[in-house]
Parts: structure tokens; sequence; C-alpha cells
């Protein structure tokens, strides 16, 4: 099922559906039941996707600015334009091929992350894997006891800041 959300601010929780797009409003989305193989774009606007419930989810997102995880493991796909996002309890996340910009949020974050230009981390201790070598990235990883861990899938160079630990991968 496509839902298609008009131009207006909404604040819903959805269930059921293949693929949801949004206008120019600030939308606040709760998705209600786990998600697999959907696609989300908000569309403009300040929005924010919520996964609520146990479960796993899945799922490829674009134009949309914070996304919650839920209490299970959740992975998102970034679509190939420009991304800035700010995420809080999603464990896997791809960037697209367009530059991305990545913010943690202000909690315990362990995350693994491929393709993402910029990372900026949290106020609490961050664990960070990178899934794929690293070129020309920047890491921030800001406030509390934070844990970076590089790619071992080839060579990796980055700028990296406030990063207490940091394991290099396993490249020859």
């Amino acid at each position: 099922m496509t839902i298609a959300l008009g131009n207006t601010p909404n604040t819903i929780t959805i269930n059921g559906f293949d693929t949801l797009t949004s206008g120019t409003g600030a939308d606040a989305i709760t998705i209600g039941a786990p998600v697999t193989g959907v696609s989300v774009d908000l569309g403009g606007g300040n929005d924010s996707l919520i996964f609520s419930g146990s479960g796993v989810n899945s799922l490829t997102i674009a134009n949309t600015e914070t996304i919650f995880g839920g209490v299970s493991t959740d992975v998102v796909i970034m679509t190939n334009i420009n991304n800035t996002l700010t995420i809080s309890g999603v464990e896997t996340l791809s960037g697209g091929s367009s530059t991305d910009v990545v913010i943690l949020g202000a909690v315990n974050n362990s995350i693994t992350i491929t393709d993402v230009e910029t990372l900026i981390g949290g106020a609490s201790a961050d664990k960070v894997y990178l899934n794929s070598s690293a070129s020309g990235m920047s890491v921030n990883l800001a406030g509390g006891v934070d844990t970076l861990a590089l790619s071992g899938g080839g060579d990796n160079s980055l700028t990296v800041s406030n990063a207490e630990t940091i394991t290099g991968g396993a490249s020859t």
C-alpha cells in the first residue's frame, strides 16, 4: 500500500505500508509495527521518523531529518541525495552516493555505518564501526568515552577528533 501525505504538517502513527511520501510540512511519523523493505520519503520540512514497538526494522529513507530507532535491530539505508540526519537508537546506517552527514543523538550509540562522509557524535559514549574503508571522512565523536573501529576492507584515510579509542582495520 502507498500512503501519500499532503503539504501540511502531519503527526500520525502508521502501519502496513510499502511506500510513504509526504509534502513540504514538518512531519512527525511513528511507524507502529516493524517494517521490512519499505520506502519513506518525507519531502520538505523538518521531519522525524520514530520506530515503535519491538521487532526488526529495515527501510530506505529520503528527506528525513531525525530518526529514532526502536528496541530491536534497525537498518536504515539513505537514498542517493545529499542527506543530513540526526539519529538515535539505529544499529546500521548506509549512506547514499552523495554527501551524507550523520549526527548521533545524545544517548549511548552503538552503530555500524557505511558510505557516510561526516559523522558527529553525541554527548554520551558512542561505539562506531565503519563497515567499509573511509576516504576523506570526517569524524568528531564529541562528548563521552567513544570508540571508533575502522574497516579492514581497504585503506582508511580520515580525520578523527574526540575519539578515546581507535581500532585499526586489518587491511594490508
